[in-house]
């Protein structure tokens, strides 16, 4: 079996001069992008891979990357794949405490981090940050989106003056490539049982937990861009979504193998996404529903030559037979959908002749390589037609929850198969329908928010006694959040405004409720739990 590193040094050697990656930074045209090329690509990443060699890092060792979708990302992860390090991606929108939590439990010893971004210095965060963490000796800083010059090593505002206290070295990203540049890189003796990336989710207990994926998981998916409907050289343009989410960590043995060019643009905007297609001439793109009623919408669609897009993927939010219909007719695509989580990387997709009531109503039948069962509460295979737990089991499916051996044992059944906590039934000839989720979780934006976790955040709130949080169904989100909230005697209820200030730097900006309802009191199940279902039929009613 080839490892991810073999695949890029192939296709480099036999495509070298196609574009890896395109990428748009601020302030510069469509017609004026950045290009890297599989050649590039495999130098550069060699570079990095003898540069983190140089610093001791070695197979089994974890570099973490805080970066939004750019080529440094994509550089690090193949650098420190080819020399056995593991890959941790970090959400650069996480709040302090977030990548806090994920940097000590991954115990990365170096860091990648952008300068800034969304107005933060990430930079200097992690530095604090890296204050309380011996284990990380390294951070590499990549110049922000606005092209200032990134911190060098100086120690960050508010982290400790202490010499005793451990500070990271801190260094512009160049000089992690200078380390190894022109020294050829180690070439270790690796298995495809080796860990090669770790991929975080919230879980119900609001706690980050990391799914661990091999190698030989990684070349699984590998053989799944039929069923996506994707070329060989396909140009795919992607709009934000974060790499270290387990879309391009988990399919990039899929995408060097298939020597696609990703066209990298930092934020969805329908006449720069218009723009960009006819451009650069992109033949694969993927949206939430949302995404493509916004590219619908546009009036002057029909002056853009769209001629070049095939494929559309379409997720992560319920949509309506009219859309795929419309999407089908104006943009003259074929259209996919699929359905996994980040702990089995696929699951299931539909097929191409799926007409638009079974696009829209079901998430398609189980991939090649997966296996799929609904089960009851006490995990016994259900038949087609009942409504139980959705529970896969693949060659890509994770190994396990990184340094987490209960949570590990918990999720797997004795068949081995992986218990989603989504809730679905299947039809007659396969295909999957969701009707909910036992986790609680909802999606906003394309965005999996766990109410656990914020409610935790809120918690801490002095004026807050009580909180629950549930999603509610959204026209343009697919679903936003709402906090019910309970004062504590003598305080004032927050308003929305100062609840998101005081999740800032707590969690994601994205899982900050969109609206806030003060109550007197949270009802209750028999159990004394707070009943959810009970505050949806207020929203629902619209008595709140």
């Amino acid at each position: 079996m080839k490892l991810l590193g073999d695949w890029l040094r192939e296709v480099a050697s036999r495509e070298g001069e196609r574009d890896a990656f395109v990428s748009f930074p601020p302030g510069l045209a469509p017609r004026e992008p950045r290009r890297m090329t599989y050649a590039e690509w495999d130098r550069r990443s060699d570079a990095i891979a003898a540069g983190l060699a140089s610093l001791g890092l070695g197979r089994g060792d974890v570099l973490a990357l805080l970066l939004p979708p750019r080529p440094e990302y994509a550089l690090c992860y193949l650098g420190a794949a080819k020399i056995g390090v593991v890959t941790t991606g970090v959400n650069p929108r996480f709040g302090e405490a977030e990548i806090d939590f994920i940097l000590r439990a991954s115990g990365a010893r170096v860091v990648v981090a952008i300068a800034s971004h969304g107005g933060r210095d990430l930079a200097a965060l992690v530095r604090r940050v890296g204050a309380r963490l011996p284990a990380l000796g390294h951070v590499f800083v990549v110049d922000d989106e606005e092209g200032a010059a990134p911190s060098r090593s100086a120690p960050a505002r508010d982290c400790p003056r202490d010499p005793a206290v451990h500070v990271p070295e801190s260094a512009p990203f160049s000089a992690l490539e200078g380390r190894g540049a022109g020294a050829p890189p180690p070439r270790p003796e690796l298995s495809p049982d080796d860990v090669a990336a770790i991929v975080w989710t919230s879980g119900t207990t609001g706690r980050p937990k990391g799914a661990t994926f091999t190698f030989a998981a990684l070349d699984a998916i590998r053989g799944l861009r039929g069923e996506m409907l994707q070329e060989h050289g396909e140009r795919s343009l992607a709009t934000g979504t974060p790499f270290s989410h387990v879309g391009f960590m988990s399919k990039i043995v899929a995408n060097v193998a298939g020597a696609q060019t990703t066209i990298l643009l930092d934020s969805f905007k329908a006449r720069t996404v218009l723009e960009t297609i006819e451009a650069e001439r992109a033949s694969y793109v993927g949206g939430v529903p949302a995404q493509y009623s916004l590219l619908l919408m546009d009036p002057e669609i029909g002056r853009f030559d769209l001629s070049s897009l095939r494929v559309g993927a379409i997720g992560g939010a319920p949509f309506t037979p009219e859309l795929v219909r419309s999407i089908r007719d104006r943009l003259g695509i074929a259209l996919v959908t699929r359905y996994s989580c980040t702990e089995t990387a696929v699951g299931t997709g539909s097929r191409p002749d799926d007409d638009e009531e079974r696009l829209a109503t079901t998430v398609g039948r189980p991939s090649g390589i997966v296996e799929l069962r609904i089960v009851d509460d006490e995990r016994r295979p259900l038949p087609a037609g009942e409504v139980g737990e959705v529970a896969i089991r693949s060659p890509a499916v994770m190994r396990g929850y990184w340094n987490d051996p209960e949570a590990t044992a918990a999720a797997f059944d004795a068949d081995g198969f992986y218990h989603t906590g989504d809730l679905g039934v299947l039809d007659g000839d396969g295909y999957l329908r969701l009707v909910g989720r036992k986790k609680e979780m909802y999606i906003r934006g394309g965005y999996n928010v766990y109410p656990v976790e914020v409610e935790a955040a809120l918690g801490d709130h002095p004026a807050i006694a009580q909180v629950a949080v549930i999603g509610v169904p959204d026209p343009v989100l697919g679903e936003r959040g709402v906090a019910f909230v309970v004062p504590r005697a003598g305080a004032t209820a927050p308003d929305l405004d100062e609840v998101r200030r005081f999740l800032a730097d707590r969690v994601a900006d994205y899982k900050a409720p969109d609206r806030v309802v003060a109550r007197g009191d949270l009802p209750l199940t028999p159990g004394l739990k707070v009943d959810k279902q009970a505050l949806l039929a207020l929203f629902e009613r619209g008595e709140v």
